[in-house]
């Protein structure tokens, strides 16, 4: 029968399994944290995250596989991952467990629409909020980039960025370190 709910983004892993994020609660009619791992076959792993509830009070928006198997996940809402409270931004380890470690000091609040990971390893984070993102209480624009332990990259700044309804959906880093932003907005600066 499936997911009884959306699914946004899929991401699949180097062993061919496969993480789901998006709104739902079961899969097959059997209990689904957010976000999911499915084996190759399309069956709910059981091990990943085993015996946690996963992501309460938000939806799991986007997901990236570090190449150490570590899962970086975007949310919106208020959430927490097995009953603590997180960024929107969080990451997860291999085994689905909270990294502690990341997002050391940073609060980012609204609803992240993409994450993708530079060469460098930092990491860049586009949203979709009302107004202005805030983050540690001060504004930033739709993307921002964040260091690889989730710090703040404060070097990586956009002047006056997109317009308060503005949304960032997509982004490529090219070759020469630009990058391309795709989205719903009219101007920029």
């Amino acid at each position: 029968t499936g997911f009884d709910g959306t699914v946004q983004r899929f991401t699949l892993q180097s062993d061919g399994e496969i993480l789901a994020a998006g709104n739902y609660t079961t899969l097959n009619g059997l209990s689904a944290q957010k976000p999911l791992r499915l084996n190759p076959d399309g069956s709910k792993d059981n091990i990943f995250n085993n015996g946690g509830n996963g992501l309460i009070n938000g939806t799991a928006t986007s997901i990236l596989v570090q190449t150490d198997g570590k899962v970086i996940t975007g949310s919106n809402g208020d959430p927490t991952y097995n009953g603590q409270p997180v960024s929107n931004v969080f990451r997860l380890n291999a085994d689905g467990s909270l990294d502690e470690s990341f997002s050391v000091g940073v609060n980012i609040k609204g609803t992240i629409r993409y994450i993708d990971m530079q060469p460098n390893g930092k990491l860049l984070v586009g949203a979709a909020f009302t107004g202005f993102p805030t983050v540690n209480g001060q504004q930033y624009p739709k993307l921002i980039r964040l260091n690889s332990d989730g710090s703040l990259d404060t070097t990586f700044a956009i002047q006056d960025g997109f317009e308060s309804n503005a949304q960032v959906t997509k982004f490529i880093t090219q070759p020469d370190g630009k990058i391309i932003v795709g989205g719903i907005f009219t101007t920029f600066n």
